[in-house]
């Protein structure tokens, strides 16, 4: 380790660093005296104990469909109950153009370790284009992901504006 005078930017960068230890020493000692004196130890809680939150580990399942009707997937996915979720859309447009992101929202896990939502499309709006949904959580929580084909939004629906005049022949 070199030398470095206390007026240089190192040296205030390291008296730095060792006045925050020395700060952090003192709460944890502070901390240990507190939990260390008999009269603490021995009275009545005034307040309901709280039990550290247990850690959320899992994985994260997906399944998405077209919404119909309308230009938008509906996602349902199950994972750890009250696990925080970003819900990522991308849309590969075309072999020549970049995946792009769609959209990102993000979500809780209800209690019961569902989450259902409707989410749009837009501006993915490329008939043929593959919309793909990534579901990522915590670090110790497996991602979900699963793309689709962008169709219509009523591809069952025979609109008469649609249809092609019938071809006369003579």
């Amino acid at each position: 380790m070199q030398y470095c005078p206390i007026g240089s930017p190192p040296g205030r960068f390291l008296l730095e660093a060792v006045q925050i230890l020395k700060q952090i020493a003192l709460f944890a000692l502070a901390g240990i005296a507190a939990v260390a004196t008999p009269s603490a130890a021995m009275a009545e809680p005034t307040q309901p104990v709280s039990v550290a939150p247990k850690a959320t580990v899992g994985m994260l399942g997906l399944h998405i469909e077209p919404a119909t009707g309308t230009d938008a997937v509906s996602i349902a996915c199950s994972g750890p109950a009250g696990a925080p979720v970003t819900v990522t859309l991308y849309a590969t447009l075309s072999s020549d153009i970049p995946t792009v992101v769609v959209s990102r929202h993000d979500f809780t896990i209800d209690s019961h370790g569902m989450l259902a939502t409707t989410i749009p499309i837009a501006s993915d709006f490329v008939r043929g284009s593959i919309l793909t949904v990534r579901v990522t959580s915590l670090d110790t929580v497996s991602p979900a992901q699963a793309s689709l084909i962008v169709g219509a939004p009523n591809p069952h629906v025979k609109v008469p504006v649609e249809q092609l005049p019938p071809i006369f022949t003579h």
